[in-house]
Parts: structure tokens; sequence; C-alpha cells
């Protein structure tokens, strides 16, 4: 059976950023979907893919006003959009914590489009606990909060853990293979979908265990947060860490 710490059995404060982004000429807009798609490096870095997708239901805009907040210490590798008409470009401005994104082209009402930011994490997002005399590291990540409502919400980690090389497809991510790993998670009711799978690196040959999340309909500054605690080998640091 899957090893689920109870909330009592947690032993630290996450400290997560709280924001919510504004989209330009004000709402509404429908907010269909927000997907991140997070690779945790061994060193506590993140490479990020955050994906936002919307409806227009105005007469269009041509950016977003505030997007972030993003940590300290962070470098914006690209930003796109998606919509009928097929790809436009997306530039930033400001930062470091806020960016103001500006569209090639206006947005029309009744449309879906679609906005790609990618970006690493250029310090480590983890803190140190310990559960039963063992050392674990804990996430101290989170996606934005928006002040719309979300359709659905979804957030893939690949997380810096090797699994057998005999693991193929999802569903040979058993629970006796994850809790091997030493991984553990908290009550995990709270969403609609907890599922484990396996991420193939084409580089080193190694299959490395991943955990995709996802709730629907989050109500207006919602903060979706699953908590879950790698054991202190798979990460060595901590926000303290210096990184060079």
């Amino acid at each position: 059976m899957r090893r689920v710490l109870t909330k009592s059995a947690a032993l630290l404060v996450l400290i997560f950023w709280v924001a919510f982004p504004c989209l330009a000429q004000g709402d509404p807009v429908q907010l269909d979907k927000v997907d991140a798609y997070v690779v945790v490096l061994n060193d506590g870095r993140l490479n990020v893919l955050y994906t936002l997708t919307f409806t227009e239901l105005q007469d269009g805009r041509d950016g977003i006003t505030s997007l972030g907040p993003f940590p300290a210490d962070h470098t914006i590798i690209s930003a796109s959009g998606k919509g009928p008409d097929g790809a436009f470009t997306v530039s930033l401005s400001g930062g470091p914590e806020y960016y103001k994104m500006a569209f090639e082209r206006r947005t029309r009402k009744g449309q879906q489009y679609e906005i790609l930011v990618r970006y690493t994490v250029d310090r480590s997002v983890f803190d140190a606990t310990t559960y039963e005399g063992k050392s674990y590291r804990v996430i101290g990540w989170a996606p934005f909060q928006w002040s719309l409502p979300i359709v659905r919400q979804e957030i893939r980690y690949i997380l810096p853990i090797d699994l057998p090389s005999n693991v193929e497809k999802p569903e040979d991510v058993t629970d006796e293979i994850v809790d091997a790993t030493g991984l553990l998670v908290e009550d995990t009711s709270a969403f609609d979908r907890w599922v484990y799978f396996v991420t193939p690196d084409e580089t080193t040959g190694k299959k490395w265990l991943s955990l995709f999340v996802a709730k629907d309909n989050l109500p207006s500054k919602a903060h979706m947060v699953p908590k879950f605690y790698l054991p202190g080998a798979a990460i060595t640091t901590t926000r303290e860490t210096p990184i060079p």
C-alpha cells in the first residue's frame, strides 16, 4: 500500500510564491487549463514549461499585464503563443519578479489561445526535513495562483529518482516500486488525479519516477500544492545551498 503521511507528520511549514497574475484589458476570459511540466534536477533546480490555455470572452486583448511572481533566481528561456491563426510571438518586459507579456496578434472573442513560458529556477527549491529519523527534502514550489477560476490544472513532475530498467509503462510503476524509492506523500484525496508514471531519459538511458497531479474546477485564488517528500539522497541541496 502506498505510504502516505498524515498532516501531523509533516515537520516543515512550506513557503510558496503566492501570486494573482492579471490579463490585460480586464476580464473576463475563461481559464481552460494550466499545465506545468516540471523537471526536477538532482541539485534541486527546476526546468519548467508553463502552459496557459484560455478562451477569450471579450473583444480581445494584446497581452497579459502581470505574470508572476517568479523566484528571485530564474532564467526565462522562451515565451510563445498559439491560436486559431497559428503561432505568434510573445514578448516579455519587466521582471525579475513579475513580467508583462505582449502578444504579436490581438486575441478574438470566442477563440481559444495557448501561452507557453519556458524557464529555469536556478537555485534549489527544496527544504530539509526528517521523518522517522531519516533525511528528506520537501519541494517549495507551486504554479501561480489566478484571480479567476481554472477549469483544469495539471502538474507533471519528473523526479531525479531512477526506476528499474524493466519499468516501461505507467502501469509498471506499482505502489511497491514507488515505496522502494523512499518517496513519501501527504493526503492525495484533494486531487482528482494522482498518478505515477515513468519518463525515459534518451541521453542517459535511465528511467525517472514521475508524478502526474490534476485538479478540476479550481476556484479563483486557489492554491494547488501537492506535497511530497524525496529522500535526502535524491536531493542533497536546500534553498541555502550556494549553486554556481
